[in-house]
């Protein structure tokens, strides 16, 4: 039984594909990549439009905590008694350390750094996909 299953497949023709298959299945493959392309750089605008907006969420919101806080007050010191800033050197730093205002800084700060991967990642499927969308 084993003979006639060897001598059947060894008497099989191979099957060649036709030749508009290979054409169907590149210009397949083009079309996904041309969509998964639009894909990317639709996410990339989609990102950038909620990293604006974030971003000016927090300016909004903890932005007037940011400028109403001792450490400006602290700062102008430099520009009106530079002298006395000067004779109490290590004091006037860790007391701009103590109010600098850190959690509203660094609230402000997550949504640009999350703009510039947004601008990062549109820039390079821009590159990759050869579009010209700006």
């Amino acid at each position: 039984m084993s003979q006639k299953l060897r001598q059947a497949f060894r008497n099989i023709k191979e099957i060649e594909p036709s030749v508009k298959l290979a054409g169907l299945i590149l210009s397949e493959i083009g079309l996904l990549r041309e969509k998964q392309a639009k894909r990317k750089i639709f996410l990339s605008y989609f990102s950038l439009a909620g990293s604006f907006g974030v971003f000016f969420l927090a300016v909004f919101e903890y932005g007037g905590a940011f400028f109403q806080s001792e450490f400006w007050s602290l700062l102008r010191l430099l520009s009106t008694d530079v002298g006395v800033v000067v004779g109490n050197g290590s004091d006037f730093t860790l007391s701009l350390l103590e109010t600098f205002p850190l959690v509203s800084m660094i609230i402000i700060l997550i949504p640009v750094f999350a703009l510039l991967l947004s601008i990062s990642v549109y820039f390079k499927s821009i590159q990759r996909s050869n579009y010209n969308y700006f």
